[in-house]
C-alpha cells in the first residue's frame, strides 16, 4: 500500500523492529560559549545528578572536547634503556588504578576503604617512573616520551538552532513509568538551571512523557464527553 504512493525510483520501504526502551525518553541541549568547559560541567555535574534519579537507566553525553593525554614515545631512547612499548604501556596501566582496598570499621560503622592513584597532572605522569629490564634502575617516563595535553578526535556534533552544543539522552528503566521519571528529570533539570554558571543552560529538545502525556489527556477527555452523551 506504501510502496504504491511512493515516486517510481524510490526504493521498497522496510519495516524495522524497535525495542522502545532503547530509545530516549528525553532529550536535552546543554548550550555555552566555551565546549571544554561545557564538556566539564557536563560529566562532572549535570550527568551525576540525573543519573541518581530513581528509574533513569543511563546519561548519555553526546558530542564536546573530550580530554585526551598523548604519550609520545622516542624510539632511540626508548630502544637505548632496552624498553618495549607494551613495557611502558603495563607502567603507566598499572599506575593508573583507583579500587577499594578492603574494609575498616569507626565505632559501629564499617566503612570501604578506596585507594586513589590515578593521575591527577601533567607532571605526575612525566614522573611515573619505568623500570629498566636486567638492571633493577628506573627511569622517568618524560625522559623518554614527549607528554602532551590534548583532546580526542571529535567523532559526532550536536548542534541547536546553529550553535554547538553538548545532547544529554535520558534512558529509563525497562519498568519504569515514562511519564513519572520525566517529571523527577525535569526537576532536576530545573534546580540545575538555577546553580549553572552563568551563560551554560540546559534545554529540552524531546520529551517523549508530553506526547504520552497528552494521549493520555485525549482519551481521558473524549471519555468524558462519551460518558456526558451517554448519560444526557
Amino acid at each position: 500500500l506504501v510502496k504504491s504512493m511512493l515516486p517510481s525510483d524510490a526504493q521498497s520501504p522496510k519495516a524495522i523492529k524497535m525495542d522502545p526502551n532503547s530509545m530516549p525518553i528525553i532529550s536535552f541541549s546543554v548550550a555555552g560559549n566555551d565546549m571544554v568547559r561545557l564538556k566539564k560541567i557536563t560529566d562532572d555535574t549535570i550527568k551525576p545528578r540525573l543519573d541518581r534519579i530513581d528509574g533513569v537507566a543511563s546519561v548519555v553525553v553526546n558530542g564536546g572536547k573530550e580530554r585526551e593525554i598523548k604519550v609520545k614515545l622516542d624510539p632511540a631512547k626508548t630502544e637505548s634503556y632496552g624498553l618495549s612499548i607494551s613495557q611502558v604501556i603495563q607502567s603507566l596501566a598499572g599506575d593508573n588504578i583507583s579500587g577499594t582496598a578492603g574494609t575498616g570499621e569507626r565505632g559501629s560503622r564499617e566503612m570501604s576503604i578506596r585507594v586513589l592513584g590515578e593521575y591527577t597532572s601533567l607532571e605526575s605522569i612525566n614522573n611515573v617512573r619505568i623500570s629498566i629490564p636486567g638492571t633493577g634502575n628506573t627511569v622517568a617516563l618524560g625522559d623518554i616520551a614527549v607528554i602532551e595535553d590534548s583532546f580526542k578526535k571529535d567523532m559526532s556534533y550536536t548542534f541547536v538552532n546553529g550553535e554547538p552544543s553538548l545532547g544529554i539522552d535520558i534512558m529509563k528503566a525497562s519498568d519504569g513509568n515514562t511519564v513519572q521519571i520525566a517529571k523527577k528529570v525535569h526537576q532536576e533539570v530545573a534546580q540545575l538551571n538555577k546553580i549553572l554558571p552563568a551563560g551554560v543552560q540546559i534545554d529540552t529538545v524531546l520529551d517523549t512523557a508530553k506526547f504520552i502525556q497528552d494521549s493520555i489527556d485525549n482519551i481521558t477527555r473524549h471519555g468524558l464527553l462519551g460518558a456526558a452523551f451517554a448519560f444526557i
